[in-house]
């Protein structure tokens, strides 16, 4: 049994997408997808964004799993995702999924949940302050939307919070899951960031439950 509520997203920029040489080969389809998924991508009236919506399931999930297991192998095909993708055997972990799709915005955004509770999410494209540093603007975007989202719900200033990556020895990069802090210490709240092309995005494990005394709102307590 997961205690914890732990989240996870991934964003996919279909417009950036569409220009990757892998998108359409049979081989990046058969390394993402089982049989089975892979005759749903076929099927899909538009298939390149079917595929995308389960890579980018995969991703969130595996976000999720990187947080209960200290060096998880992700293997896509190992992940599961149902016929309707509101969940996803993730290598043996039971998520909860929620797809958003904005084929008019070009994005496909995927959260995934050790809880059948809708985590809050946002998603949005690099703004004009963020492209100033292009180096470090999608990860430093990510970061502010995802404090800005948890701070509206928690009333507390968004310059209060801060995201860190604490140390994880055996991890690619050297560095854990991001952790929401304030003043330091953690906040207690998981979350989740993404970004990818013109796009970025984050998930918080907060309900919209208002305080009792109205001012704000709380995280869940479980």
């Amino acid at each position: 049994m997961i205690a914890a509520w732990l989240v996870g997203n991934d964003v996919v920029d279909l417009r950036a997408a569409a220009a990757a040489p892998r998108s359409g080969r049979p081989r990046f389809l058969a390394r993402v997808c089982d049989e089975a998924e892979q005759a749903r991508v076929g099927a899909a009236a538009e298939p390149a964004t079917a595929l995308w919506t389960l890579f980018a399931a995969k991703e969130a999930a595996y976000k999720v799993v990187a947080k209960l297991r200290p060096q998880p192998i992700f293997a896509h095909r190992r992940y599961r995702v149902a016929a309707d993708h509101a969940t996803i055997d993730a290598d043996g972990v039971p998520l909860a999924l929620w797809v958003d799709v904005d084929l008019a915005a070009g994005w496909v955004h995927v959260v995934a949940s050790t809880r059948d509770d809708r985590p809050l999410a946002a998603v949005e494209a690099l703004a004009d302050h963020d492209a100033q540093v292009p180096a470090g603007a999608p990860g430093r975007g990510a970061r502010r939307l995802v404090t800005a989202l948890v701070a509206a719900r928690l009333g507390l200033a968004a310059g209060d919070l801060a995201i860190e990556r604490p140390p994880r020895p055996g991890a690619w990069d050297g560095a854990g899951p991001p952790v929401i802090v304030r003043g330091g210490r953690p906040l207690g709240v998981d979350v989740s960031l993404s970004h990818d092309g013109r796009l970025i995005a984050g998930v918080a494990a907060l309900v919209a439950a208002s305080r009792p005394d109205g001012a704000g709102f709380a995280p869940d307590p479980g």
